[in-house]
């Protein structure tokens, strides 16, 4: 009687020769071989990747200057065939983030734990939506003109500027553009300062967040 011993396996996604060996009763090889047309055929094992479905969370704010993140992610319920297999699983790097009014995807990326090979899994992302509203109240600023006092000499005197464009609201630094400030004079007395322009506020990453401002 002819035996065969199977030796096909996979384990991982993919597909491989279910291989098995032939063993003929001790001294009767020849003979099989003589009397039968033998033809050795293998079929296909075949493991296909195991579906992981992956949902990162949503949230909003009103502005306030700093980033809004959400670093949560929910795993789809288990079934039959889904999910991660028990023992295995992975930790997740958030690249999501939204800092402006607007909103964006937040976006992760999947770090296998130990002994799990994502190759094995076919990963269904769902991005949740990361949302910053305009600010119900602005954030104020003031700008303060240069002043200057000198004794009169029968020249023409000048000043310019604020004492500081550059501003701490909230932890974050803030700046501001497009806004002039001059006086001239001879002589003695005061002059007032001409203020003009526009002014736009920029944060730190140089975003135009002058809505966002008074």
């Amino acid at each position: 009687k002819v035996k065969y011993t199977m030796t096909g396996s996979q384990t991982n996604a993919g597909e491989s020769d279910n291989t098995f060996n032939v063993e003929f009763p001790s001294g009767s090889e020849e003979y099989f071989k003589e009397h039968y047309a033998i033809t050795i055929s293998y079929a296909p094992l075949n493991v296909e990747k195991r579906p992981v479905t992956l949902t990162s969370a949503s949230g909003s704010k009103e502005y306030d200057g700093k980033p809004l993140t959400n670093h949560k992610v929910t795993v789809g319920e288990a079934a039959r065939d889904t999910g991660w297999v028990d023992g295995q699983g992975a930790t997740y790097s958030f690249t999501g983030s939204q800092k402006i009014v607007g909103s964006s995807e937040n976006t992760f990326e999947c770090i296998p734990n130990e002994g799990t090979n994502l190759d094995n899994y076919q990963i269904n992302k769902t991005y949740g939506t990361l949302t910053v509203t305009d600010r119900s109240e602005k954030y104020q600023i003031t700008l303060t003109p240069n002043s200057k006092s000198v004794t009169y000499d029968g020249t023409e005197k000048s000043v310019s500027g604020f004492e500081t464009l550059e501003f701490q609201i909230n932890g974050q630094t803030f700046y501001v553009s497009g806004v002039e400030a001059s006086a001239t004079g001879t002589d003695a007395g005061e002059y007032p300062v001409t203020k003009s322009g526009q002014a736009v506020v920029t944060d730190a990453d140089g975003n135009d967040v002058t809505d966002q401002f008074t």
